[in-house]
């Protein structure tokens, strides 16, 4: 009798039929795990940039400008690393993102070096914090 209890076990090999569907679907639901934490993390990562760019709106200051400046670049390395680890499962024109991270680049650097040569008091400042906020929300979308 208990050897052909033993030998009733064939429904093993079936078990293990099904457990490639579950991988795909563990690794479905782990990727959209993923996404979601990374829109929430750029969610967070926006709010502390607006957050500074109303603070150097109020506070024209070195270190406001620097701290603007380093959540700017933070949210950008960061959007651009998980692109591209993300590339193969998402369809997005990859140059689009690019030319703007440059063109966010230029603006930092025109509002770095506007400050520098004390022309803070010339710039408009919050049409100019206004634009790369508009870019860094591009990038998202």
């Amino acid at each position: 009798m208990k050897i052909s209890s033993l030998e009733h076990k064939p429904t093993l090999p079936s078990m293990t039929s099904k457990t490639p569907a579950k991988k795909s679907d563990f690794a479905a639901h782990l990727y959209e795990s993923k996404l979601k934490q990374h829109k929430t993390q750029i969610l967070k990562m926006l709010d502390k940039i607006q957050y500074a760019a109303n603070k150097l709106k109020l506070q024209i200051t070195e270190q406001s400008l620097n701290e603007y400046i380093s959540l700017v670049k933070e949210y950008l390395s960061f959007v651009l690393k998980e692109n591209y680890s993300l590339k193969r499962e998402r369809s997005i024109d990859y140059s689009k993102i690019y030319l703007r991270v440059e063109i966010i680049d230029k603006e930092l650097e025109q509002l770095k070096n506007d400050f520098f040569n004390n022309q803070k008091e010339t710039i408009d400042l919050s049409a100019a914090i206004d634009k790369i906020t508009g870019l860094l929300i591009d990038i998202y979308k």
